[in-house]
Parts: structure tokens; sequence; C-alpha cells
């Protein structure tokens, strides 16, 4: 893994390139582009993939999904008939690591049923703080014989749709970016580099809104289509947790080593939610987190230990090695 702290000094921008979905079978981006989700009775619903929500009524809340799809899409884009294919709705809670089945549904009881509750025993199961995912996908109800280029496994997902539910603070994310190993090379780093995380702002000690001006993640288009194939296997999801750790690290470390001496973090900011979040995950005080990211050596690597703490990282590692 390579870092930069240092913003581009060429007149000529980076190669800028769109994180796309790369499937190794025939698959929808379309079908459930519409679906989306309400919290409450009275609101609309909301289809667009961060949902930023400033406070939640759990004594009221009621959440529902609208699917709004069209059922004649999965014969004319994915060229199956409608009962080869299955709705499934599930809830992820990220601060609480658990996932839950919502539904799981035939496509004529999508077309029945196209607003969808989600029952007060599961939407009370989940914490509702920071982000919550709600995954709506279209998947292959049972294993098959295919030509190459078609889903052959059962669950195998032929479109989905993700929204994510957070407070405003805790929605900002740094954008990862899928480049090719010639946009490293051009760069100075070797064409296998994994990932590369890139600062471009000396003052991290911003609010969270800012955070995709200032840091940026390129990963390795090969590395990428390797995730798409395996996004929810346990090398997938360390792999995703490591790249966290570091950008977090480099985040903390490169933030408060570029702060005065006494300087006071901005509430909400970047490095104050990050510091809180370990803090919560860790037991450890804010305070002696803050001294390690301005530590130099030794405290870079307290700090990784601590992210990886906070992200699942070990238990992720053990999931592969208990696989092997």
């Amino acid at each position: 893994m390579d870092t930069n702290t240092a913003a581009p000094t060429s007149a000529k921008k980076w190669l800028r390139t769109e994180a796309r979905t790369v499937r190794p079978f025939r698959y929808s981006e379309d079908l459930l582009k519409n679906a989306g989700i309400r919290l409450y009775p009275e609101d609309d619903f909301v289809s667009e993939d961060v949902f930023n929500k400033d406070d939640f009524d759990l004594a009221r809340l009621a959440p529902q999904i609208r699917l709004d799809f069209n059922p004649n899409g999965i014969k004319e884009q994915l060229g199956l008939e409608q009962e080869h294919v299955r709705l499934i709705v599930s809830l992820e809670d990220k601060a609480l690591k658990k996932t839950l089945v919502v539904r799981n549904m035939t496509i004529d009881e999508c077309v029945a049923n196209e607003i969808i509750d989600i029952p007060p025993a599961i939407s009370r199961r989940l914490s509702w703080v920071g982000v919550t995912k709600v995954l709506i996908s279209l998947v292959l109800a049972n294993d098959r014989a295919a030509d190459l280029g078609e889903a052959t496994r059962a669950g195998n997902w032929l479109a989905r749709k993700e929204i994510s539910i957070a407070k405003p603070r805790d929605a900002a994310t740094f954008p990862i970016e899928i480049v090719p190993g010639e946009w490293f090379k051009s760069r100075g780093l070797p064409t296998e580099t994994t990932y590369f995380v890139e600062i471009l702002s000396d003052d991290l000690n911003q609010p969270c809104e800012q955070l995709p001006e200032m840091v940026r993640v390129y990963v390795n288009e090969a590395v990428n289509q390797v995730l798409a194939r395996a996004e929810d296997s346990p090398a997938g999801r360390a792999l995703v947790r490591s790249i966290y750790c570091d950008t977090a690290a480099t985040i903390l470390s490169h933030g408060f080593g570029n702060l005065e001496d006494g300087g006071e973090l901005l509430e909400e900011g970047i490095l104050a939610v990050v510091v809180k979040r370990l803090a919560e995950a860790t037991d450890l005080e804010s305070s002696a987190i803050a001294r390690m990211a301005r530590e130099a050596g030794s405290g870079a690597g307290k700090l990784r230990a601590l992210l990886q703490t906070e992200s699942g990282l070990t238990k992720a590692l053990a999931s592969i090695s208990l696989r092997g």
C-alpha cells in the first residue's frame, strides 16, 4: 500500500474514473434503480443511494420499501423467466455488524406487494446509529446449467439497489476510484500497486462534508474485478476493511500532524468523528487516541491496531483461515 500526503503539482489532473460494478455474468443496473424507502408513514419515499436522516423517532419508526420495478424487464434485460428469479430485501446494521433478511419473495409476490412493510420485530433489532444499509436484490432462485457469462448458482445477484441511511455527520465517505495499473505507473508507482491513498489538503480539521474533496483512494482495477466476483467472501471483506484501516490511519496521522499545538477539534468534524468512533470501539480516552495520532512511527502503528479493532479486521482475517 502506498500513501501520499501532498497535492499533485502537475497542471494535469489525475485520470478520474467512475466506480463501477463488474459482474462475471449478465446483470442489470436499471431494474431496481427506482426502488426506495421511507421511515414514517407520512414521509415520501426516497430512492437516492444515500439517505441522510438527522434524527430518528424510534417509537414511530415504521419503515417501508417501495419496489417500483417492471417485472417484464427480467426477461428483457436478464434473459430469464420470472420463476427463475427471487427478490430479497435485507437490512445491514454497520454499528452492530448485523444483517437481517426482511423478505424473500417470488416475482409474483412482488407484483402483488409493491410496498413492503418492515416488521417492528425486525426494525427494533437494529440500532439505527451510524449507517444502516437497505439491500434490495434480484437473485437467481436455483442452481442451473448455463452458458459462459450467465449466472449459474442460486443466490447470485442479478440486480441490486443499495440505500445507505445515516445521520449527516456519519455519511461522509472518501471516494474510491477504480484505475488501471498504468495509472499508478504514471505516478511513479508499480503497476501492481493494490491501492493508493492521496491526501489533498493539509488541514483535515474540517466538516465531514469536505472529506471527499480532501481524500482520494485509488484501487487497482484488477483487484476490483476480484472483489466483484467475491465481494461477500471473507477475503473480500478483509481487503475492504484493510483499505479502510490504512486510509483512516493516514487521515488521523496527517490531520493531527498538521494541527497546531493546542488546536481544538471541530465538533463533529472529520478528525473528531473518527476519534470518537475509535474511543467507543476500544474504550480508550479520546485524548490517548489523539496523542497516538500526533506521534510519528510507533503512534501510526498503534492507530492501525485500534482501527483493526473498530473495523472488525481481525474477525474477517480469522474467517479466512477457518475456511482455508
